[in-house]
């Protein structure tokens, strides 16, 4: 899967950049020698405009706030991210900003916005600030977004956009970059930074302190598309974090937030490794679609509190601490966790479970997933996993996934503390309601419970042996993806797990 959507990727951007017919293109250094010049250059052309610029380290912080109208704007490395760096360390300013950003594409830099040590503040700054201003890029209101072939090494966010207007609609598309987001792995330190890879949040309050009114507010009707394709994350916060949420204050001591149904993440192909977060974190938002990432050696491989209508399908979550965690936050709007559907993932050697579903204090516990075709195997803390907090007991609940053909195999009770949804049986008032591969989740007797003989786990090829018994026993009865997490088209007879057998001739 992963090729063919990378493939799909690229085609779809460079034929949008050919049928662009720029008119106008502009060299740095030429007749501009810095960047910001030749940003600065574009209000006063007409079509749209590449800006080409030479090897080189740029010290600037570009602000974009000019490209507001229908004008396409590249900024494009000629040589590529190795010998062209856009360098903000030392101006107390993210690397790129701007706000209502419009049709504007970065293509092939380096973006370093690292401070070392941490506080290396602007005489009189505010700390907080300090460390806002260490972003690689911030836009607000921006939309017709592309971030491509980068490279992001930056102490706070790599990439933020975020949305406050409640009629705006956004598409960012962040497609083969790589990104170091954050400081240290120690949060206890005084110089610790926690830091994302791509955070798209819709932030919006309402409210005494805010607009002085105490009527509910209205309903969002701006969506916004997130597509993050074939990048690689190495993050200490959550690596991608899309939030849909809006807060609504009637008083000064009372806040609610709710989320809302708008929007959408295309998050497919992606290796991702976060020390202190999460792979993904996704509330709100609907029809996401999470397709053929890694992800591994993470605190959580990834946490979708709330959302409705998604696909979660061909991923692999092994080695972190719990591998998935869904949830049944209330979406406004929603009922119900309308088809979302978990299938044919792999979760494997995870510390903790390889699937979490947490009710919370909801009862009862709603927006159930559907869970099938999934390998769940060799988790320590039990396979598939079902948590709430009824009275203020953290307990197993029954909950019925409509669970079919997984292979939930050789998990065992060990667990870990508490933190960040990580458990021991001390922590639970039931604990005779866990087995080794169910707690609290309703065997439905649908499922197989045999080894699936990987490839070579030891090495992380979770790819199925010849002889696997998972190998043709997948479900047809709901709907499989076409595609494998390596692109391999699956049979008549498709195979449980992340990965379709496939026969190599010799």
């Amino acid at each position: 899967m992963r090729s063919i959507i990378c493939c799909a990727c690229f085609l779809v951007l460079f034929s949008t950049i050919s049928a662009w017919g720029q008119q106008n293109v502009l060299v740095v250094p030429d007749k501009y020698s810095n960047i910001q010049d030749a940003l600065n250059a574009v209000n006063g052309l007409s079509g749209d405009v590449l800006i080409e610029v030479n090897p080189g380290t740029y010290n600037e912080s570009l602000q974009l706030g000019n490209l507001t109208t229908g004008q396409r704007v590249t900024l494009r490395a000629t040589g590529g991210q190795s010998v062209t760096v856009i360098d903000a360390s030392s101006l107390h300013m993210p690397a790129l900003r701007g706000n209502w950003v419009r049709n504007f594409t970065l293509d092939g830099f380096t973006v370093r916005n690292r401070f070392d040590p941490l506080r290396n503040c602007a005489p009189g700054q505010n700390p907080d600030e300090c460390i806002e201003a260490s972003r690689g890029m911030n836009l607000n209101n921006a939309t017709g977004i592309t971030i491509q072939n980068c490279y992001f090494d930056t102490t706070w966010q790599a990439m933020n956009f975020v949305i406050n207007d409640n009629t705006f609609t956004s598409e960012i598309a962040v497609i083969h970059n790589t990104a170091i987001g954050g400081q240290g792995t120690d949060p206890s330190s005084p110089s610790y930074t926690n830091g994302q890879a791509v955070n798209m949040t819709y932030q919006k309050y309402y409210g005494l302190g805010y607009d002085g009114n105490t009527n509910p507010p209205p309903l969002p009707t701006g969506n916004h598309k997130l597509i993050v394709a074939d990048n690689v994350f190495r993050t200490n916060g959550s690596a991608v974090r899309y939030i849909m949420q809006q807060t609504y204050c009637p008083d000064e001591n009372t806040c609610y937030p709710e989320a809302y149904s708008n929007g959408s993440l295309l998050m497919t192909g992606n290796d991702i490794v976060t020390y202190d977060g999460y792979g993904h974190n996704i509330l709100g938002g609907h029809g996401h679609l999470i397709a053929g990432n890694r992800f591994h050696d993470s605190t959580i491989g990834a946490v979708l509190p709330g959302a409705s209508g998604s696909v979660i399908e061909n991923n692999l979550y092994v080695k972190n601490g719990h591998g998935l965690i869904v949830g049944s936050m209330p979406i406004v709007g929603e009922s119900t966790f309308a088809d979302l559907l978990v299938r044919n993932n792999t979760f494997a050697y995870n510390l903790g479970a390889g699937i979490v579903y947490d009710a919370g204090d909801v009862e009862p516990a709603s927006q159930i997933p559907v869970v099938y075709n999934n390998i769940v195997a060799f988790n320590e803390a039990s396979g598939i996993v079902a948590v709430g907090y009824p009275g203020d007991t953290f307990s197993f609940i029954p909950i019925d996934f409509q669970l079919e053909r997984n292979d939930v195999y050789g998990n065992t009770l060990k667990g870990l503390k508490r933190d960040n949804y990580l458990f021991t049986l001390k922590d639970i008032s039931n604990p005779k309601d866990a087995t080794n591969n169910y707690a609290g989740a309703i065997n439905t007797s649908l499922d197989l419970s045999v080894d699936p003989l990987f490839v070579n786990a030891k090495n992380r090829d979770f790819s199925l042996l010849r002889t696997s018994p998972v190998v043709n026993k997948a479900t047809t009865s709901r709907p499989v993806p076409s595609r494998d997490f390596a692109g391999t088209l699956r049979d008549a007879t498709p195979d449980i797990g992340a990965f379709e057998y496939f026969n190599i001739p010799k």
